[in-house]
């Protein structure tokens, strides 16, 4: 290296403090002279170079490493210190499967030479190239549609096998392109507006949008575009996905148009649903005042008729105005069912748990009380615990008990029995009531026809009533979200069944 300053050695003194020092140092270091032989190295140095003090001390630098290095290295070197610049270099040492990192850099006494084990280090960069490798290979397989532009320019960085075909543009074409190219009104208002504060490393990502592309031939699509930031050979960079909706795009586009043909035909629906519960209204105040009031003077004339003119009439006549009395009650009777029934489903609920154990004996009392002369056996849970509103319930047991009376007025000894019935419950928590008596019954195949308005199974002249009190009793437990059926064997009596579910699910209806 005839061009470096040689310096003298200096004296043993100060060899001997520069020794100390440099066996300090976690690394291997050794100093030369300017024509490069070496004058100090610690152990480091020496177990890395494989050599021992005697031998190494004196010697050129590089006559101590491998051959092939020495001729790779030396001549760069040496143009490297002489400019004032440090030099670096690998070496690979097969036997003992290692690299190590020479730095070599001048100071004003000679040339210091720093020798440092980067195996584990080349190993970490090895597999960080590896996976630059397999990501690209990912990236350029990867079926979806995916092209990276830098964060900045907007110009196109990269762009997979799938986006090419997609766009239908030669690569090194797409790589000259500026992202908002592919937008089909060339300003990507879309894309820019998704930019702002997206920085690598961050969990920002560009939002999700519907956007308008287009190919090389002119030919828009409707894409979803979604992305998120990236570095990308060190520059802050923006990887973005691409789907083709276009398909989706044009069925939604029919859903949307038939949605709102459906809600214009359910507007006109619901309008007239309105109309027709103000008819309803109508009819039901009419049955509450404009009929009640002559029915009631009807039967007040038949009253009087029979109070004074009982002798002028005869048996005849008294049997007509009792038939007149009967059909005037019968009538009074069922306004007031169809008035009930017509206001049902409007009625507010106040959800809380009944007991209908006592409600259901005072019903009970009074059928006992307007019909004194007829003995029915009945019997009574202690306790009907549910959860509902009392007064709509009141009214499905008044029914349902009113009518197993009704139905047992031909037994010479009647039965009525209420109850829970645990043991048929479908649903956890559901309670299930049940009226049963002996009466009548009915024919099982009918059974679906019980609790529909103005459906009989018996004849009128037998047990009187309008056909309306069981399908009281179906709205009722619908508005609680409940269920109720009826069972009957060879017209042997008959089982009313109401289940209520346990719930709250009757609270929101």
């Amino acid at each position: 290296m005839p061009n470096l300053v040689t310096l003298p050695l200096a004296d043993q003194a100060g060899n001997d403090v520069a020794q100390a020092l440099i066996d300090l140092s976690g690394e291997g270091l050794l100093l030369l002279q300017g024509d490069g032989t070496v004058i100090m190295a610690n152990g480091r140095a020496m177990a890395f170079l494989q050599c021992d003090r005697a031998a190494l001390c004196g010697a050129q630098f590089w006559d101590a490493v491998s051959d092939e290095v020495a001729e790779k290295h030396e001549r760069e070197a040496t143009r490297a210190l002489n400019g004032g610049r440090e030099y670096t270099f690998l070496d690979f040492q097969k036997f003992e499967a290692r690299w190590l990192e020479y730095t070599m850099k001048t100071h004003e006494t000679g040339i210091v030479v720093q020798v440092r084990n980067v195996t584990e280090r080349h190993r970490l960069m090895g597999l960080l190239r590896e996976n630059e490798r397999r990501s690209q290979e990912l990236f350029e397989a990867n079926p979806n549609v995916m092209w990276v532009c830098d964060a900045d320019s907007l110009r196109i960085l990269a762009v997979n096998g799938a986006a090419v075909a997609f766009y239908d543009h030669p690569r090194d074409e797409f790589l000259s392109f500026n992202a908002l190219r592919l937008y089909a009104d060339d300003t990507g208002a879309e894309l820019r507006e998704s930019l702002p504060g997206l920085v690598p490393g961050s969990a920002a990502r560009l939002q999700l949008r519907l956007c308008r592309h287009k190919k090389s031939d002119g030919r828009v699509l409707v894409v979803e575009v979604s992305g998120r930031p990236v570095e990308w050979n060190g520059a802050r960079a923006l990887l973005v996905t691409v789907a083709n909706v276009t398909g989706r795009h044009v069925s939604d586009s029919a859903l949307r148009n038939e949605k709102a043909e459906l809600e214009a035909r359910l507007k006109d629906r619901t309008r007239e649903l309105e109309e027709a519960y103000q008819e309803l209204g109508a009819v039901t105040y009419a049955m509450s005042h404009d009929l009640q009031s002559p029915l009631h003077a009807v039967d007040g004339f038949a009253k009087t008729l029979t109070a004074q003119f009982a002798e002028a009439l005869g048996e005849q006549g008294a049997h007509y105005l009792r038939r007149i009395n009967a059909s005037v009650s019968q009538m009074s009777r069922l306004i007031d069912d169809l008035r009930l029934l017509s206001r049902l489903s409007r009625m507010p609920m106040n959800v809380q748990d009944v007991d209908l154990a006592p409600i259901c004996r005072s019903i009970m009392e009074r059928l006992r009380h307007a019909e004194p002369g007829r003995y029915v056996e009945l019997e009574i849970d202690p306790s009907l615990q549910v959860r509902g509103d009392r007064g709509l319930l009141t009214t499905a047991m008044a029914a349902l008990i009113g009518n197993a009376w009704k139905f047992t007025s031909k037994k010479p000894q009647g039965w009525i029995r209420v109850g829970m019935a645990d043991a048929v419950a479908q649903q956890p928590g559901e309670q299930v009531l049940f009226v049963s008596d002996n009466g009548a019954g009915f024919d099982a195949q009918y059974a679906h026809k019980l609790f529909t308005n103005f459906q009989r199974l018996h004849s009128s002249a037998d047990f009187p009533g309008a056909g309306l009190g069981l399908a009281i009793v179906r709205r009722i437990t619908e508005r609680h979200a409940g269920r109720v059926w009826a069972e009957s064997a060879n017209l042997a009596g008959a089982t009313f069944y109401m289940a209520l579910p346990g719930t709250t699910s009757a609270e929101n209806r």
